[in-house]
């Protein structure tokens, strides 16, 4: 039988794919249901893999994605095999200088017939997902020993800037994503400011408030645009706008003008659902008294880690990818373009089992002068920027 559990245990749907030894490689797609999927299969080596949104590292409303299931299932007798998510572990880079993450992808190659990537290799899986800013984590659940049949490796990539901004109230940091098109807080700073809650940004929810210089704290609302909200705010001299995520994960829109060109009035950085409650329940509890937040900004990061992290022959325990000079280049550039000129950059990675070709990532806005990039060394993966 086969059956998924998410983060806490629950029973859960997911697609599953399947590949056999025996044949065909192809992979099969199955869909489980909550009561699990039985199947009547031959004795065997099988792969049974899942890739599934999962609750992320920020409470039950922030959002992550778990590669879940066994690169190597040994099939002699009946058994059940779960695609449990609470089991996985938590894919982390550990790097000399704070970095959030701006997208990961988490991606596997397995083969039955070889152990290494050879080209024209007949039946080898590949399958990958990325993920932008919207998920804060990604998983993937240890197997439970090493492939003896054929080839695996595991691949985690992340491009992962200078924290763009860290946002803390009574020693304690919340997390927070700076919006698109939001004004930026200048570079390097550190903004005090006490806390209101506005409800959901609309003019009537300001009027019973004197909320000018404050960061106001609103609710995402699908009746009030994030243009309502950026000029409402605005309008009542609010200094920092925080916005409260309504869904699972962070929200990740545009808060600028409606040209989606110009920057709008406010700095404008959303909360996941979790920290935000937490934010909006200690305001209404303070009873006049000044919850302050503090926000540090670095809008233009000045260096940028993209790394790389591959397992091979099964997935372990620790998952921890651990930036260290031994594993890292430094590259010194500059961009010169000229200031009213808008730039964007990104850097392409060449895995092994990938042939004529490399991946990327979107590319991103870069800003006018120097910065730093630091860049996985493993030999297993070279990279090139465009």
């Amino acid at each position: 039988m086969l059956q998924a559990k998410g983060r806490q245990g629950q029973l859960t749907t997911g697609t599953a794919q399947l590949v056999s030894a025996q044949g065909p490689l192809r992979p099969q797609f199955l869909q489980i249901p909550e009561s699990g999927l039985t199947l009547h299969l031959p004795r065997g080596s099988y792969a049974a893999t899942m890739f599934k949104d999962v609750q992320g590292a920020h409470g039950a409303h922030s959002k992550g994605l778990a590669l879940l299931g066994d690169p190597e299932i040994e099939l002699t007798e009946q058994r059940t095999v779960i695609f449990d998510a609470s089991r996985a572990h938590q894919i982390r880079a550990l790097t000399p200088k704070p970095n959030m993450p701006a997208h990961n992808r988490l991606e596997y190659w397995r083969s039955f017939t070889t152990t290494h990537p050879q080209y024209g290799t007949p039946g080898d899986v590949l399958d990958n997902r990325t993920v932008g800013p919207e998920y804060d984590s990604v998983w993937a659940q240890p197997s439970t020993g090493k492939v003896k049949h054929g080839g695996f490796i595991l691949t985690t990539r992340w491009r992962a800037p200078q924290t763009p901004l860290t946002v803390s109230y009574d020693g304690h940091d919340i997390d927070v994503l700076t919006q698109n098109g939001s004004k930026p807080l200048p570079e390097g700073t550190t903004t005090m400011a006490d806390a209101v809650f506005a409800g959901t940004g609309t003019p009537a929810d300001y009027a019973r408030l004197s909320a000018a210089g404050m960061a106001a704290v609103v609710r995402r609302s699908p009746t009030v645009t994030p243009y309502e909200q950026s000029q409402t705010a605005h309008a009542a001299g609010v200094k920092m706008l925080r916005v409260v995520n309504d869904v699972v994960g962070r929200l990740n829109t545009w808060y600028g003008l409606d040209d989606y060109e110009s920057a709008g009035p406010v700095a404008v950085a959303s909360v996941t659902g979790d920290d935000g409650e937490a934010l909006i329940a200690d305001i209404a509890e303070s009873h006049g008294a000044k919850v302050r937040l503090r926000a540090t900004a670095h809008p233009d990061h000045s260096y940028l880690y993209d790394l790389v992290s591959q397992h091979t022959a099964g997935i372990p325990e620790d998952l921890d990818h651990r930036a260290a000079p031994q594993n890292l280049a430094r590259i010194d550039l500059t961009f010169g373009q000229d200031a009213k000129t808008r730039a964007t950059e990104s850097r392409m990675d060449f895995p092994p089992y990938v042939f004529g070709g490399g991946s990327s990532f979107p590319s991103s806005p870069v800003a006018r002068g120097p910065g730093t990039d630091w860049v996985s060394t493993a030999t297993t993966s070279g990279g090139s920027r465009r």
